[in-house]
């Protein structure tokens, strides 16, 4: 399970979409990998990839006292 998660993971922040990262890893279903990924990781993939994307607007802006 875990060099599943390692695969998906590179699947997802490369851009691959979870149907297909999930057809990649062999599952009939995107619901039992999204399953899988969650009992692992402990969020869904969408929410995973969501909080990688995200940039806080103190990091996305230089402090102009500086």
């Amino acid at each position: 399970q875990q060099l599943q998660l390692i695969m998906a993971l590179q699947g997802l922040v490369k851009g691959d979409t979870v149907q297909k990262v999930a057809h990649t890893l062999g599952y009939d279903s995107t619901t039992a990998f999204i399953t899988m990924f969650k009992k692992g990781l402990g969020q869904t993939p969408g929410r995973y990839i969501a909080g990688l994307t995200t940039v806080s607007p103190q990091s996305a802006k230089p402090d102009p006292r500086q």
